[in-house]
């Protein structure tokens, strides 16, 4: 899949992507054509994903081409489970930066061994944010863009569209926008009814650009 970002005014973040989506079908094709890349030019490809996801994407890459298990053997493409990679994340409760900074050197080790430039799909912002713990989610995304600024990767996470709803969603919205430099969209053709989340997004498209990736 190519999929079209809008991309966002951000200040001195780079190369990360959010993704709002209301199927996992569309997931699953965001994911894939953001990973099929890193495949196809010898680049390492970490994907934090739930275990169903996991093999739905397999499935996705498998259709379009992909040899996944070569590229798991290579080391090229690595699967992590979410729900075990929160749990260490938050070994007391709250997010540990020195847990986040353990988990993210071991990643680069593995790719440094390989030369390989890094992409990476986050899964853990999303269930922070269903749980309705919205701090710990805006804090990861802002430990991922501190470390953006020491180390070069591509990162794209992804929110359902379901927890943006009710009072205050979208100035939750525009929280998390601000914190990413691009921005893909499911309901991209079916939002920007006036005060609801989806006028912020027409907002945000009109002040930035369309690219594709």
């Amino acid at each position: 899949m190519t999929f079209t970002a809008t991309s966002l005014p951000v200040d001195g973040h780079h190369g990360h992507t959010v993704g709002f989506y209301e199927t996992d079908g569309f997931l699953i094709e965001l994911v894939a054509g953001f990973v099929r890349p890193a495949i196809d030019h010898g680049e390492t490809a970490f994907v934090v994903m739930t275990v169903e996801h996991q093999r739905r994407l397999g499935e996705a890459l498998e259709a379009d081409g992909v040899d996944v298990d070569a590229a798991l053997r290579r080391g090229q493409l690595v699967f992590i489970e979410a729900q075990a990679t929160r749990r260490r994340l938050i070994p007391d409760g709250e997010l540990d930066p020195r847990r986040f900074r353990e988990i993210t050197d071991d990643l680069f080790a593995h790719a440094s061994t390989r030369g390989r430039p890094v992409r990476i799909f986050g899964y853990m912002v999303a269930l922070f944010w269903e749980d309705g713990d919205v701090a710990t989610a805006l804090a990861l995304e802002d430990l991922w863009n501190d470390l953006a600024r020491v180390q070069p990767f591509e990162l794209l996470c992804a929110h359902p569209m379901r927890t943006f709803s009710g009072p205050g969603s979208d100035d939750a919205f525009r929280s998390v926008c601000e914190r990413h430099s691009a921005m893909a969209n499911e309901s991209y053709g079916r939002l920007g009814e006036p005060g609801t989340t989806g006028d912020t997004v027409v907002v945000l498209q009109r002040e930035g650009l369309t690219w594709e990736s």
